[in-house]
């Protein structure tokens, strides 16, 4: 049986993993992770009277930038209150890459019900500044494991074609499902400013309809991804 390869889940589970990096695309060499603080509230004004919380936004951002690699402290300082919270929020979320596991895919639903219920306070999608969409094929394996089982499993040699290919179609409807929930997300993000496309799977109209509602100044969309029929 012979799938086409950019419409097929199964390409996603092998493949060369396309995470940012050396690209530096749309960053400056020199620019801070995280967001000012300010930015990130939304026009709220800071309810906190700690000193720490009363300095320049930019210094701030430099603080937490130098506990970016310090996750404890950072989850320590967002428990202090909701100022903090969201100081913290500013580094722990600068860059998110959706790479198909659970808890992004949690996450992407929390961003579209913090965008649709109007919280009173700052939300973690104001502290995005930069988004890859990369599935690893881990968790693309995991996720999809029966059509991973049909192909490479001990025993693949007596699953049937037709049985490959209602695995292979139920993972393709499942995957776009979850891929268009990850762009209504990305969708809300008021501070986007990146957005890099690795997936090497087929993009449709739906896709192009959303993703231009972003906010994002840059979008690359990097492989070879095929347009599906109708675009």
């Amino acid at each position: 049986m012979k799938f086409a390869f950019y419409h097929d889940v199964l390409s996603l589970m092998m493949g060369k993993l396309g995470l940012p990096g050396a690209d530096n695309f749309g960053r400056e060499s020199n620019q801070r992770r995280s967001l000012l603080l300010d930015t990130v509230m939304q026009g709220r004004p800071r309810v906190s009277s700690y000193k720490l919380l009363q300095l320049p936004a930019e210094i701030l951002a430099n603080i937490v930038d130098l506990l970016s690699n310090d996750r404890t402290s950072l989850e320590s300082l967002a428990l202090v209150n909701s100022d903090c919270q969201q100081l913290a929020r500013c580094c722990q979320f600068a860059e998110v890459n959706f790479d198909y596991s659970l808890e992004v895919k949690q996450l992407a639903s929390q961003l579209v019900e913090d965008k649709s219920s109007q919280l009173p306070k700052p939300g973690i999608g104001a502290c995005i500044r930069r988004v890859t969409f990369a599935s690893h094929p881990h968790h693309v394996a995991h996720t999809h494991r029966e059509l991973y089982e049909s192909f490479y499993g001990d025993d693949a040699q007596s699953v049937a074609v037709e049985q490959r290919q209602v695995l292979s179609d139920e993972a393709r409807e499942e995957y776009v499902v979850a891929r268009a929930a990850a762009v209504e997300a990305i969708s809300s993000l008021p501070n986007l400013e990146t957005l890099s496309w690795r997936d090497q799977f087929s993009l449709d109209k739906s896709f192009f309809e959303r993703i231009t509602r972003c906010s994002a100044q840059h979008i690359d969309l990097t492989g070879r991804q095929s347009m599906t029929p109708g675009l």
